[in-house]
């Protein structure tokens, strides 16, 4: 997917990009090729900056990706950067932006690790730096700037959107929503929880100790968490084919 993307380039937009692609420019290398037929008003920007591209992915760049690639496109990126994802979710203890965390959740898509304020809550930041990519859902509007305006970390990944990018394919809703359309299910445990009931928890098992409580909240942090990288799995395919339209099979075959 990377290789077919031209929209991180100057001048280039997705009308542009498809006009590449309906021209037989599907990748990289095609327009880069001797004698391509590379539109004459778009050389001097379009081919030093896939020159650069080739270089920063041949580097492993993900930053420089990251840095210049749409947001909305990030998860175009997956294709070379995907083999170190962290999915990440937190819990707080309300539910504005303003309010402070109590967990936060990081997969890795074998091992769940939760960090939980008063005992290991800022060791989460370690974590991160292993991470190429980081995936949530809402995490634009919330997860990241919560992190970043408490604990001061930043995050120089790709970072893919779930809520966003599944709009593409008419999947609107919430994370629990978005599961049921999907027809994925909660266990027994955390069905019918909400974020609300994850800053009931919190509350319930900071005043009264309640280590029912805790685990409950980590049980719901947990399969939200995890089921983001299902979701992302069963859906990307169909986010491919939405972002390439009536091109898909071509651009998708190079």
């Amino acid at each position: 997917m990377l290789q077919n993307t031209f929209v991180h380039c100057p001048t280039v937009g997705p009308a542009t990009e498809k006009r590449l692609w309906r021209n037989g420019l599907l990748t990289w290398d095609d327009c880069l090729a001797e004698g391509a037929p590379v539109p004459r008003r778009l050389e001097g920007w379009l081919l030093p900056r896939l020159e650069e591209s080739r270089e920063r992915l041949a580097q492993g760049d993900y930053r420089w990706f990251a840095a210049e690639l749409p947001r909305s496109e990030h998860w175009r990126a997956l294709s070379e950067f995907g083999d170190r994802i962290g999915y990440l979710d937190i819990e707080t203890t309300g539910s504005s932006a303003e309010d402070s965390t109590t967990v936060v959740g990081i997969y890795d898509g074998q091992t769940m690790r939760q960090f939980v304020r008063n005992e290991n809550l800022r060791d989460f930041a370690d974590l991160l730096e292993g991470f190429t990519a980081i995936v949530t859902f809402s995490g634009s509007s919330f997860d990241l700037p919560v992190l970043q305006r408490e604990f001061g970390v930043r995050f120089p990944q790709l970072h893919v959107d779930l809520c966003h990018v599944l709009r593409r394919v008419g999947l609107k809703g919430g994370l629990k929503s978005i599961e049921t359309q999907l027809g994925l299910r909660r266990s027994g445990e955390t069905m019918g929880m909400s974020g609300y009931d994850a800053v009931r928890l919190w509350w319930q098992w900071w005043n009264d100790d309640d280590e029912a409580a805790r685990r409950n909240l980590l049980a719901y942090n947990a399969e939200d968490v995890v089921n983001m990288q299902t979701i992302l799995q069963m859906t990307l395919p169909r986010v491919r084919r939405a972002a390439w339209g009536d091109l898909a099979d071509q651009v998708l075959g190079s």
